[in-house]
C-alpha cells in the first residue's frame, strides 16, 4: 500500500525532530519524538508529539489538474523541570519550540515532499501537573499533486 504525501511528510517532521539535541548544536535535546497511537515515556525529560492538526486544507490550482494541499501541523513539547535547572520552564520551553523551528528549517521542503515550511504560532501551555510544561508549535506544509492522484507529488 502507497503512503500519503502528508504521512511521508510526518515522518520527515519526526526524523527531523530526532536530530533535536544538545550535541548536534541545539540548547536543548528532544528525549522522545512521537506521532499519535505511540506513547511518549512518562521518564523523558523533553519530549515531542508531532500531530496533524485541524483540517487540510485544499485549493484547486489555476490549470485545473492539479490541487495544492496545505496540512496543519501541531508540536507539542512536554518539559519537565528539574529542580536543579536554573532556567524558567518559559525559558526552557522557548529554547526547545525555537530549536525545532531551527531544525526544520534545514529542508523546509521536507524532504522534497512540500514546497514549504510555514510557521503560524507558538503557544505555552500551563503547568500540567507532576512538574510538567509544555508548548505548541503551529505550521503548515504545503505540497501539489495532480487531482487524478494525490500520492504523486507535483512541482509547485
Amino acid at each position: 500500500m502507497s503512503e500519503t504525501i502528508v504521512d511521508l511528510i510526518a515522518a520527515n517532521i519526526v526524523t527531523t525532530l530526532q536530530t533535536v539535541t544538545e550535541a548536534s548544536g541545539y540548547n536543548a535535546t528532544l528525549s522522545d519524538v512521537v506521532r499519535p497511537g505511540q506513547v511518549l515515556r512518562p521518564e523523558a525529560d523533553l519530549s515531542a508529539l508531532v500531530i496533524l492538526s485541524g483540517s487540510i486544507e485544499i485549493t484547486e490550482d489555476d490549470s485545473l489538474t492539479d490541487y495544492h494541499y496545505s496540512p496543519s501541523w501541531t508540536i507539542y513539547i512536554s518539559s519537565v523541570q528539574p529542580e536543579d535547572l536554573e532556567d524558567s520552564s518559559e525559558t526552557r520551553r522557548l529554547r526547545a519550540a525555537f530549536d525545532c523551528i531551527k531544525a526544520l528549517n534545514v529542508d523546509v521542503s521536507r524532504g522534497n515532499f512540500a514546497y514549504d515550511t510555514i510557521f503560524s504560532a507558538i503557544e505555552m501551555v500551563a503547568d500540567e501537573g507532576e512538574g510538567r510544561f509544555g508548548v505548541l508549535l503551529q505550521f503548515s506544509t504545503p505540497f501539489r499533486s495532480s487531482r487524478s492522484d494525490p500520492y504523486t507529488q507535483n512541482e509547485p
